[in-house]
């Protein structure tokens, strides 16, 4: 009998990864699971969420992970579908385990669609023992062109808004500015709550708007505190390109308890950083020796690099 063969989508965010896979689940006739691994983010979230899909029953927390192993094993069907969307999340804690475990099971046929904006593959990200098993095709997804993208986001505005609310001047403004259609969709959004059509003009005018909605949309799953970081981001590097994470530490403290907040430990926000540049929403520049061991320089990512 020939191996699974599980799947592998990746390619910059925008590029409409997420609509293709999810476009195509109403035509398999297995169950179908949908995970986010921004909120599932380890392998005993995901294995929860999937218990409680299948049966429809809660478990109590406090499981050890082999044993909602044997649970899980227990109740799925003979063949289904798991996507598991922004992989890049889970592969930050204990992703690994998780495929390793989900692609060797032998009593049923269970399909893995990886999603990810982040790996172009995963020959390099995964353990050679879960690379073997996984065996994921590898179907890489190439960001728009800008003629795409203006043809894209033209027909949405006719259909959404009808012909003439943007002018051409403007699709060609934001498609050279950015092929992202989840950012330039946004950016439409933020520019077309006016009587006369949207220019080019308007919006350079919405910039600023346009670029604060796209980080709350990506940043939804997430905690108050990520909304935070960001902003001390934005605030601290405000005419300058980087900041240290110290300084970044700082002035993330001041702001919680300007807003009544008890603030996170240092190494619970090195790891929401970490989430922040998954994101792409921000780039850092790691430096090893000195002091501390290692040192990051953090700056906003540049809207034409979203």
């Amino acid at each position: 009998m020939p191996p699974r063969q599980h799947l592998y989508l990746s390619g910059p965010r925008g590029t409409g990864k997420t609509l293709l896979v999810q476009d195509a689940l109403p035509a398999c006739t297995a169950p179908t699971y949908y995970l986010s691994c921004r909120r599932y983010d380890t392998q005993y979230k995901v294995l929860n969420r999937l218990y409680t899909a299948i049966t429809d029953d809660d478990l109590n927390p406090g499981y050890h992970t082999a044993h909602l192993q044997r649970r899980l094993a227990d109740v799925l069907p003979g063949t289904l579908l798991v996507v598991l969307d922004d992989l890049a999340f889970l592969l930050e804690n204990n992703g690994n385990d998780l495929l390793y475990f989900l692609s060797r099971l032998d009593q049923t046929e269970l399909y893995l669609v990886g999603i990810s904006a982040v790996h172009p593959t995963l020959e390099t990200v995964l353990d050679e023992r879960t690379y073997s098993t996984f065996r994921p095709h590898h179907l890489p997804v190439p960001p728009y062109t800008e003629p795409q993208a203006a043809d894209i986001l033209g027909d949405r505005v006719d259909t959404v808004c009808g012909p003439d609310a943007v002018t051409t001047e403007a699709l060609t403004y934001l498609t050279e500015t950015t092929t992202n259609l989840s950012l330039a969709l946004h950016w439409l959004q933020c520019a077309t709550h006016r009587d006369t059509p949207v220019t080019a003009d308007t919006l350079h005018t919405v910039r600023t708007d346009a670029l604060h909605r796209y980080w709350d949309d990506l940043l939804a799953d997430f905690t108050w505190h990520h909304h935070a970081l960001l902003t001390t981001i934005e605030d601290t590097t405000a005419g300058s390109t980087t900041v240290t994470t110290g300084t970044v530490y700082t002035r993330y403290t001041e702001y919680c308890h300007e807003h009544r907040i008890d603030p996170l430990t240092i190494r619970r926000i090195n790891d929401y950083l970490v989430h922040l540049e998954l994101l792409n929403l921000i780039q850092v520049t790691y430096y090893y020796g000195g002091t501390h061991g290692k040192t990051r320089e953090l700056n906003l990512t540049p809207l034409q690099e979203l």
